[in-house]
């Protein structure tokens, strides 16, 4: 950890930056700071974990949060999450799990894809939600996300996570498209939400 400013332009001078942790270890009260912060690798959500009101929550390329283990919640609300270079998304892979993001702005997020993995959506991409993974997404601005904002993928249940009232834009870009598709050259933003082998999922 430490500070960093000449990677990160838009962070304001001085900004402290956290390597890969977890936030039980940072922020073992349950609270992300509403000062400027980096997150520059995985930061592991262990605990339950609350961004509130922080418009200066930036992202190196390649950082990710990640929830791990049982019965976490990340929670989101009034915050912006800013890639300085493209970032690699939020995942929650487990039923237990629930991801809680109102009323915010995600940027710039991108795909990870591992080396195993054969598909686009074997990786993390924007917010990734898993095997059931539950969420309440609602009122939030997507900009310029590369491939999908949201995955939801691989549940044979009836998924009761709730997605409504989100705007999902590109800055300043017109997509090229062939036989009215986007084409894989372009940048951002082919798909606000994207559902793969899903039972059954509600939209709006």
């Amino acid at each position: 950890n430490g500070n960093r400013t000449v990677e990160f332009p838009a962070a304001p001078y001085n900004t402290p930056w956290f390597g890969d942790n977890t936030t039980s270890n940072l922020f073992p009260n349950g609270l992300a700071p509403i000062t400027p912060i980096i997150i520059a690798g995985t930061l592991t959500v262990d605990n339950n974990w609350n961004l509130l009101n922080n418009p200066n929550v930036f992202f190196s390329k390649n950082a990710s949060i990640v929830l791990k283990g049982n019965n976490q919640t990340f929670t989101v609300n009034n915050s912006s999450l800013r890639g300085c270079n493209y970032w690699q998304g939020i995942l929650a892979d487990k039923i237990t799990q629930t991801l809680n993001i109102q009323n915010s702005l995600l940027t710039y997020m991108s795909i990870k894809i591992p080396i195993t993995g054969s598909t686009m959506t074997d990786g993390i991409t924007g917010v990734s939600l898993k095997n059931g993974a539950n969420c309440i997404i609602k009122n939030n601005t997507f900009v310029n996300n590369w491939w999908t904002s949201i995955l939801l993928q691989k549940y044979n249940g009836i998924y009761n996570g709730i997605i409504e009232g989100n705007t999902f834009t590109a800055e300043g870009l017109t997509l090229a498209t062939v036989n009215g598709l986007p084409t894989w050259g372009d940048k951002y933003n082919h798909y606000g939400i994207t559902i793969e082998n899903m039972k059954d999922a509600t939209i709006g």
